[in-house]
């Protein structure tokens, strides 16, 4: 594989990243990498990524980088406080590459400023290279827009919710949507400057009396009075419209280009008295995951903070508990196909809980009660049981068709996954040559040497494994290197934006790297004929979408094949 094509191909991690020889000396590092450092690539060849690093840390002698590193030679974390006015906070990672001899290491190092909360830095959970941190804990002060930050925005509610008056407030959670390909696309600058000028739009935009904030690192807050819950819709729609209303025009570019701006958005109201900051804040985020799912903005209000939240986990509590009792989850089939001929090679199970009205659950949901209900094992092993039934039923395996299925990080984190799958595909009688289990990057960041024993497990008995949503984290590279998985599957949104020349050479130059490295690529979201036409020019064999077929129940999927 050509430097230039693991060059695209690395335009994929937003992290700073290099390569280093067993010396830990550089022979390679990324653009974000030079910025962090503030030196050029030829200037960073061979030169030891010990120092270059130790130099962030130069503010504290107690912190000694090659210290560290030595006693984790082969992989380990180190979360740093590096500047206190604005907070600076980064994550230092390495690991072997372990197919290389002597081994390599690819170091990431990734910005977690807006991920620290006040009390990690309180307790000193993240090594402070300062000891003048005390403006930083208690300003609590976005560096990037001047807001105040979660936990102060938390604080500043608790006070307010704690009068028994009875007076109205509410809490707007507004999501950024697709910030994160904004920062891929664009760089980082231009991320903090569409921050920046969000911020600026929603101060221009609120009352005197309201309280805006920044939640994390792609959202916003706004805490306000009300006289009635009537008042709601009509204020969120005039702050949305005041973001949304004008294109976006970043200077951080090179081209001159507009940005849409557009925004999720979630709402509850509480009377003052009768709830605490974490039920609104948790019914404002229930109400937000609905948006994100496709509801309309309108069935967002949510009236009574406590109440909602109540009757939202009894809903899925309730589906959880209903799936148990009846030996059943829902599940529906996606065909996977051949993108050159068209010609279906297999179907991704994916799962469809419902309340009892038949209401939709999202599958995050489902699993995150399920695990808070002390229910995780016996849930997983019905996922996959429903699973294998629904292939079986379908009489999938008599044609040779592969089975793909997701298995969830709280299922993973479940010991002796593989064993109980293989146990129950053989009760199936479902040949393990094939079944695909997909894995999130989520999932990986556990237990890596158990991870590794159980993926190699599946592997060891014919069981093929594909790290899914690719593109989508922090350091998916760092998979494909370290992790025996036998292939991806990259996210819908870089499908989305396939028509975008930069996005393209990405997805050619990752179609070229798996190739190389005879890892296996399945292409999700794929909608339209002209997406597949390009993702075929661009090398790719396999993919999924709308275009071949929306994810069917196993009733339909019986009768529009026929089948039974």
């Amino acid at each position: 594989m050509t430097m230039g094509r693991l060059e695209a191909a690395l335009a994929v991690i937003s992290d700073s990243l290099c390569i280093v020889d067993a010396e830990n000396r550089i022979v390679w590092c990324n653009q974000r990498f030079e910025e962090l450092v503030s030196a050029s690539r030829i200037t960073l060849l061979n030169k030891s990524v010990v120092d270059l690093l130790q130099r962030l840390a130069a503010q504290d002698s107690r912190i000694d980088l090659r210290s560290v590193l030595a006693k984790n030679a082969a992989s380990g974390t180190l979360d740093l406080l590096v500047a206190q006015d604005p907070i600076k906070a980064l994550r230092i990672e390495w690991s072997e590459i372990s197919v290389e001899q002597p081994p390599s290491k690819i170091f990431t190092v990734r910005d977690i400023s807006p991920q620290i909360t006040l009390e990690e830095l309180r307790t000193q959970q993240i090594e402070l290279l300062s000891e003048e941190t005390q403006f930083a804990v208690t300003s609590a002060l976005c560096p990037i827009t001047g807001l105040q930050m979660r936990h102060a925005m938390l604080s500043q509610v608790e006070s307010l919710l704690s009068t028994s008056d009875g007076q109205l407030f509410a809490l707007i959670l507004f999501n950024i949507r697709a910030f994160r390909l904004v920062n891929d696309r664009h760089g980082y600058p231009t991320g903090d400057e569409m921050l920046a000028e969000i911020s600026r739009r929603l101060k221009q935009a609120i009352r005197s009396d309201e309280h805006l904030a920044r939640m994390g690192s792609d959202q916003f807050a706004v805490f306000t009075h009300l006289d009635n819950s009537d008042e709601l819709r009509p204020l969120t729609s005039r702050l949305r419209a005041a973001v949304e209303s004008t294109p976006f025009l970043p200077t951080t570019t090179q081209a001159v280009i507009e940005l849409n701006l557009q925004l999720d958005v979630g709402s509850a109201v509480v009377r003052t008295g009768q709830s605490t900051p974490a039920s609104l804040l948790r019914a404002a985020e229930l109400a937000l995951e609905s948006a994100q799912d496709g509801a309309s903005e309108t069935e967002q209000l949510v009236s009574e903070a406590g109440d909602s939240i109540l009757q939202a986990e009894l809903a899925v509590s309730g589906a959880v508990h209903h799936c148990l009792q009846h030996n059943l989850i829902p599940i529906a089939l996606q065909p996977m196909v051949d993108l050159e001929t068209g010609a279906t090679y297999g179907y991704e199970a994916l799962a469809r809980p419902l309340t009892a009205e038949g209401e939709p659950i999202p599958v995050h949901r489902f699993m995150a009660l399920s695990e808070k209900l002390g229910l995780m094992r016996a849930v997983g092993e019905l996922l996959i049981r429903s699973t294998f039934d629904t292939f079986r039923q379908a009489r999938l395996a008599e044609q040779h068709m592969r089975l793909s299925l997701n298995l969830s990080p709280s299922q993973f984190a479940v010991a002796g996954l593989p064993d109980r799958l293989i146990s129950i595909a053989k009760q199936f009688t479902i040949p393990l040559s094939l079944l695909t289990v997909e894995i999130t990057e989520t999932a990986l960041v556990t237990d890596d040497d158990l991870l590794r024993e159980e993926i190699t497990k599946l592997r060891d008995h014919g069981v093929t494994v594909l790290l899914d949503d690719f593109g989508t984290g922090y350091s998916s590279l760092n998979w494909i290197f370290n992790v025996p998985t036998d292939g991806i599957k990259i996210d819908r949104s870089y499908t989305a934006a396939i028509d975008d020349p930069y996005r393209r050479l990405v997805m050619g130059s990752i179609a070229s790297m798996c190739r190389d490295l005879g890892l296996d690529v399945v292409v999700e979201g794929i909608e339209t004929e002209a997406q597949r036409i390009q993702l075929k020019d661009l090398g790719f064999t396999k993919g999924q979408g709308y275009l071949f077929g929306k994810p069917t129940p196993l009733s339909e999927f019986l009768h529009s094949t026929r089948i039974g």
